[in-house]
């Protein structure tokens, strides 16, 4: 976490005037349409609406509405705001400057996003990864960076599929077809190996809304599941992804790991996150992942960026999903964890580029903007608050 400006004693801020801020009752009908779940929510006010290219439609709750339309007229952060905040005060407020729903006044000027980086951390801050993984979740938005796309799910899809094997015309000869597939894997039927898995474990029908994924389920319940939120991610390199698909369902049936799933077509197993495991505990995610490293910790890894690492070179790696939240626009209620980083990634990006600040390379900025959120960029370990923070701000 960026250290604040002394706690923003003594400065001038304004919300910002490319936004409208637009209650309910007077949006248009199809944003009312489009906004009817968050209609319910009691605490919901309405819309920020851009007036210009570069700045992300928010929705808000009264609180935010409120300090939006009392900094219309600009002025010293209201003091009720600290009063309430808190220990959250700090980075509450660097947020909205960052996202720039707020402005800071600095020579002379408002400034916000990028443009007002340098009033929370010198421009010399380190950006120093901690592993291989975490090299590639920076090379990604390095290379988002320099991509001619203005739509943030579009860029932040490009930093998604980051580090995909490409479907060279070998690969494609050699695993063209779901069966080919399941022979790499060696579960195709009449084996050994599918029977034992299918002793074990059921597989899901086919989902529209999982149409890439092979999904399995224990037929061993040992106790109630209260639900996912952390995901072990096993990256092996294509050509060994056999071994370690034996090794990750024999290792996952011995620790009883309630759910499971792998790509089901050659454009699944070449992404990085090929293989993918449930938990709901983060204590069970770790026991199983040091009883795989065993196994296949010596397997040339893939890597799935903006995971956090657990061993030497990408092979496994974890990340948690958010919970559902109110105040949060219908068609980003259900993000995964990756998906919910590279969004707030390609959002931050976009700001950077529309509204540039000498020195600061947009992609450091995006960077620094998803610190706010609690993640160490240097692992991208979440903290174990984050999504409680999230949902208080």
């Amino acid at each position: 976490m960026m250290a604040g400006i002394l706690e923003f004693v003594g400065l001038v801020f304004r919300a910002n005037p490319l936004f409208e801020l637009v209650v309910f009752d007077r949006l248009t009908a199809a944003e009312k349409s489009a906004l009817a779940p968050l209609a319910n929510d009691p605490d919901f006010y309405g819309l920020l609406r851009p007036k210009a290219v570069g700045l992300n439609l928010k929705s808000v709750n009264r609180d935010l509405a409120l300090l939006f339309s009392t900094l219309a007229t600009p002025g010293p952060m209201p003091e009720y705001v600290r009063t309430e905040l808190g220990a959250s005060y700090d980075g509450f407020v660097t947020q909205l400057v960052f996202d720039q729903v707020l402005e800071i006044e600095h020579d002379g000027r408002f400034v916000g996003g990028a443009g007002a980086r340098h009033l929370f951390a010198p421009a010399t801050a380190s950006h120093q990864p901690a592993s291989r993984v975490s090299a590639l979740s920076q090379q990604a938005v390095k290379y988002a960076q320099c991509l001619d796309i203005d739509d943030a799910a579009v860029l932040g899809a490009r930093m998604y599929f980051y580090n995909r094997e490409p479907a060279s015309p070998r690969l494609l000869a050699e695993l063209g077809t779901e069966a080919d597939v399941a022979r790499r894997l060696g579960i195709q039927d009449g084996t050994r190996s599918a029977g034992r898995l299918d002793r074990k474990w059921t597989e899901l029908p086919s989902d529209p809304a999982n149409a890439g994924w092979r999904i399995w389920k224990t037929r061993h319940r040992k106790h109630a599941t209260t639900g996912f939120q952390y995901k072990l991610y096993v990256s092996p390199h294509t050509n060994v992804m056999a071994d370690a698909f034996q090794a990750a369902h024999e290792t996952f049936s011995e620790m009883g790991v309630q759910q499971f799933k792998v790509g089901r077509d050659v454009y699944g197993i070449l992404r990085p996150d090929k293989l993918v495991a449930y938990f709901s505990c983060d204590g069970d995610l770790r026991e199983t992942a040091d009883r795989l490293n065993a196994r296949i910790g010596r397997l040339p890894a893939h890597g799935v960026p903006f995971t956090c690492e657990l061993d030497g070179d990408g092979l496994l790696s974890w990340g948690m999903d958010p919970p559902r939240r109110t105040q949060v626009l219908p068609w980003l209620e259900r993000q995964s964890w990756r998906l919910w980083v590279v969004n707030t990634l390609a959002t931050a990006l976009l700001v950077a580029r529309a509204h540039p600040s000498d020195g600061v390379e947009p992609w450091r900025f995006a960077i620094d903007r998803v610190r706010l959120d609690g993640i160490e960029t240097d692992s991208w370990t979440p903290s174990p608050d984050i999504f409680r923070r999230m949902s208080e701000t």
